[in-house]
């Protein structure tokens, strides 16, 4: 009698909290919580996690009961969480696909219905004499929830059916996602694939590129208004406005002489405003390096509209390119220590929305160019559902507040707190002017990447990082712009580019930029009549490889002709035309047989 009456006691007092809880919602709204959490069944779930090194048994089941505090409380779910490292991660989730897959064959599986998450729940006498809640065992090779990276792994698991659709949950008990997780990353996830199968990785989306214009010089030359730093700004890298003001900061009669011109980036990299490079990586992905195909742009285009279709692809000598590079070659540039000390007129650096602040006390900073949204930006890091889930509801509960709740965020990224890591004063403070708490790691027994592990933006810093970042970070996110070819691969429909020839002009192409940031301005000024034994200027030799076998590779994707009924390669100026017209921006015209 005493049993049930201390059961009684704590449901009572169980019910209070909740209702408590729900304090800033309706009476109706906090006892439809109740009795949605009363009325749901106790489920298990399994989640594969990539962890950086090997996560210990003894360790795995600590963070395993420290989670299942959390969701069985919260969501009356139980986690069996698997760690994996990289060099066997996909193989063990393959595993998994392949066994439940012959157990399904077999008639050994019955799919999960709606009656299963409310089923009434088992529950068994614990120590203490209370009833408590058994949750259900799963088959070794069950999956609900699991990290997927790369666009590879991602279109193999939609090619496999292995993806549930998201769309139903993000838009009910899942939209919270949509307030932490930055707009652009959902929104393309769902367009480029006609559903979200996927929930991607809150980060830092690319970078800015910026003008740093020395104050001091400003305003000795009368560039400190408005007027002037727009011109600045306008002009770019190569513009006569800022060649002009570089002149006049670095003239040796000046009162006081700057050094020219600054910049980390290469010569090639500098000299790249407007033109689009068509190429390959290594392992054949879509690449925006530096290539001997490229194509012009204009830089104000938005994408999927029709300006952002770029109808010329060839030669990298057809665009803006020489001429802004000849410009660029022509700055004497200074050190480092030269800009740290603000002894340089102008700098160009790449980097995030702390930049500004970084430099104030001696650099004007105005952004030349936005940080960009790429297609491989989405599918990096992202958390996915089986399509066979026990529930697809009760396991976007678990993502999302993965997502959206930065205490079981830091425990699935850093573990138990005193044991795996404490948390210690930072260099920098907050708003309110209080030390912000950072994670010092004690030891190396639970090892995570906080970019494969959810939202990157509610977990506390490492010691040595600036946390104040993430606040700059949430401001870059919200100013990007998206990629022209957002979504544009080597293939379309049943064609493919040549990936032999693909590789060709990565190999070429390196060459050629090695040659471009090594020679001096006057080298790319091409001789018309050299002098007998002289060496060649570096436009004639790109000319001769572009004209030789090395470089018929440029000329060869550049095709625009329709291939034969049963060819399975296509031209990559061709299936990217194919592209634009699936994407209703370009119009082929009728009578286009092929190259001019």
């Amino acid at each position: 009698m005493k049993k049930r009456l201390l059961c009684l006691l704590l449901c009572v007092v169980m019910v209070a909290a909740c209702l408590a809880g729900c304090s800033n919602k309706t009476d109706d709204e906090a006892i439809e919580d109740v009795n949605k959490e009363a009325s749901e069944s106790a489920m298990t779930l399994s989640m594969y996690l990539l962890s950086e090194e090997e996560v210990s048994e003894e360790q795995a089941d600590k963070i395993e009961a420290a989670v299942n505090k959390i969701t069985k409380s919260k969501f009356k779910t139980q986690l069996e969480l698997n760690f994996f490292t990289a060099d066997e991660y996909y193989e063990k989730l393959e595993e998994s696909f392949a066994a439940r897959a012959e157990a399904e064959a077999a008639g050994l599986i019955s799919q999960p219905t709606a009656e299963d998450e409310t089923a009434e729940d088992e529950t068994f006498e614990n120590e203490w004499g209370l009833a408590e809640i058994k949750y259900p065992t799963i088959a070794g090779y069950q999956v609900d929830i699991f990290y997927v990276g790369g666009y590879d792994k991602f279109a193999e698991y939609m090619e496999m059916n292995m993806l549930s659709n998201l769309n139903e949950e993000l838009s009910s008990a899942s939209k919270e996602l949509n307030s932490y997780i930055t707009p652009q990353y959902l929104s393309y996830t769902k367009s480029l694939n006609n559903g979200t199968y996927a929930i991607p990785t809150n980060v830092a989306i690319g970078e800015y590129t910026y003008l740093l214009l020395n104050k001091e010089a400003l305003a000795q030359y009368s560039y400190d208004t408005d007027e002037g730093i727009n011109a600045l700004k306008s002009s770019g890298i190569t513009g006569e406005a800022i060649q002009t003001f570089i002149r006049e900061a670095s003239d040796a009669s000046a009162t006081k002489k700057y050094v020219p011109f600054y910049s980390d980036l290469t010569d090639v990299e500098l000299a790249s405003t407007g033109v689009h490079y068509w190429g390959v990586d290594a392992d054949g992905h879509v690449s925006d390096k530096f290539s001997l195909l490229a194509s012009t742009y204009n830089t104000s285009a938005k994408y999927g509209t029709k300006d952002s279709f770029m109808d010329n692809m060839g030669s990298v000598l057809d665009t803006a390119f020489v001429d802004q590079l000849k410009v660029v070659k022509g700055y004497t540039k200074g050190s480092a220590e030269q800009f740290a000390n603000g002894e340089v007129a102008v700098a160009c650096v790449q980097g995030g929305a702390e930049i500004p602040s970084q430099y104030a006390d001696k650099y004007e900073a105005v952004v030349i160019g936005k940080p960009t949204l790429k297609t491989d930006d989405i599918y990096k890091d992202m958390f996915a559902v089986t399509s066979y889930t026990t529930s697809v509801s009760r396991s976007m509960e678990i993502v999302t507040y993965l997502n959206t709740n930065a205490d079981f965020r830091n425990l699935i990224l850093y573990g138990i707190e005193d044991e795996n890591y404490e948390l210690v004063n930072s260099d920098y403070k907050n708003a309110d002017g209080e030390y912000i708490k950072v994670v010092r790691r004690l030891n190396e027994d639970y090892m995570m990447d906080a970019n494969k592990t959810g939202n990157t933006l509610i977990t506390y810093s490492l010691e040595g990082e600036n946390p104040t970042l993430k606040d700059f970070i949430k401001e870059q996110n919200n100013d990007v712009v998206i990629d022209l070819i957002m979504g544009f691969r080597y293939s379309h429909n049943d064609l493919t580019a040549d990936a032999e020839k693909l590789q060709q002009l990565r190999t070429v192409s390196e060459k050629v930029e090695k040659m471009l940031n090594e020679c001096d301005a006057e080298d790319l000024v091409e001789i018309a009549d050299p002098a007998e034994g002289a060496e060649k200027d570096v436009i004639t030799q790109i000319k001769e490889i572009l004209a030789g076998e090395e470089g018929a590779c440029v000329y060869a994707l550049s095709d625009n002709t329709a291939p034969a009924e049963d060819a399975t390669v296509a031209g990559l100026k061709y299936l990217y035309e194919e592209w634009g017209i699936s994407k209703k921006i370009y119009e082929r015209p009728a009578e286009d047989e092929g190259i001019e």
